[in-house]
């Protein structure tokens, strides 16, 4: 449910407190201003419980809304999917994850191995609100979703509602996007340039060799050594190829069904392999999985 509605339509159990009023009237003109879920979802929490909303009521609110977590490619940060919450029903709550080392955890150092990486998003989605989940990620973010799928299920017993994995090879493959990081400078540039993800003035610039190729060299190198025994999920899996991919094929996204024990589905896109920053198609079978009318 949209924050804003959410405030509107719960009834106030605390009225006649002032302060309490104007606190809620800040927050309500907050929300107004589109915060991050993560700031929205704190704001509406502490307005709920300024009204003094039952605690079952709050829980019932909270777990009526679907959070999808989203994770980035290698070198992208999470204004990838800032859009993605405007394009979306109200009762999914997009939450773009950011890696360390980048974007607004710039300060932050880079995780140097996949462990590390995933022990830090793992506090991130254990301090996210609670309720039912799904996530997404593209390339290198498609794997780190899986592994964190696991890690969830087996360790807390919590079960995506689905995972929704986005031009990436399997696990069993998934060392071939480490390939890339055993590159030269030079030669890491010119395979940027085909995948056609970085615009080519950046790909020129000092900035870029400065500060951006050492954040995509250590995520490429998250990659190595990377393996995966079989371990089949029983959430459902959905996959998004494109036919212009050079990283990944779609006969190759197949592979996938391996580690699945439903039937998984495949969706082909138009585009190279960073048909994801054109998510119109992508965004609409994410709604119809998780909000079927």
């Amino acid at each position: 449910m949209n924050p804003l509605t959410l405030l509107a339509t719960t009834q106030n159990y605390n009225r006649g407190d002032l302060q309490a009023a104007n606190r809620i009237a800040e927050i309500y003109q907050r929300l107004k201003e589109k915060p991050t879920p993560e700031e929205a979802d704190r704001l509406v929490l502490e307005a709920l419980k300024l009204k003094k909303t039952p605690t079952r009521e709050i829980e019932e609110l909270i777990a009526s809304d679907l959070h999808l977590f989203c994770f980035p490619y290698a070198g992208g940060n999470k204004w990838l999917y800032e859009n993605w919450q405007k394009a979306l029903p109200s009762k999914i709550r997009v939450h773009p994850i950011e890696y360390p080392g980048r974007g607004s955890k710039a300060k932050e150092k880079l995780a140097s191995t996949l462990e590390l990486l995933l022990a830090h998003l793992e506090k991130e989605i254990l301090n996210a609100p609670k309720g039912r989940f799904a996530f997404f990620g593209h390339s290198l973010g498609a794997i780190i979703a899986f592994e964190l799928a696991l890690i969830l299920k087996d360790i807390y017993g919590m079960s995506p509602e689905a995972l929704f994995l986005s031009g990436s090879p399997s696990p069993d493959a998934a060392t071939a996007l480490s390939t890339i990081n055993e590159l030269s400078d030079s030669d890491f540039i010119e395979t940027l340039q085909k995948l056609n993800g970085i615009p080519p003035t950046l790909l020129e610039s000092h900035e870029f060799k400065e500060f951006f190729l050492p954040i995509l060299r250590n995520d490429f190198s998250l990659m190595q050594g990377y393996e995966r025994k079989m371990a089949k999920v029983s959430f459902p899996i959905i996959l998004f190829g494109a036919d212009r991919d050079p990283i990944v094929s779609l006969p190759e996204m197949q592979k996938w069904a391996l580690w699945s024990e439903q039937k998984i589905e495949v969706h082909e896109m138009e585009g190279d392999h960073f048909f994801v920053h054109e998510p119109k198609k992508i965004l609409q079978h994410i709604a119809a999985k998780l909000c079927p009318s």
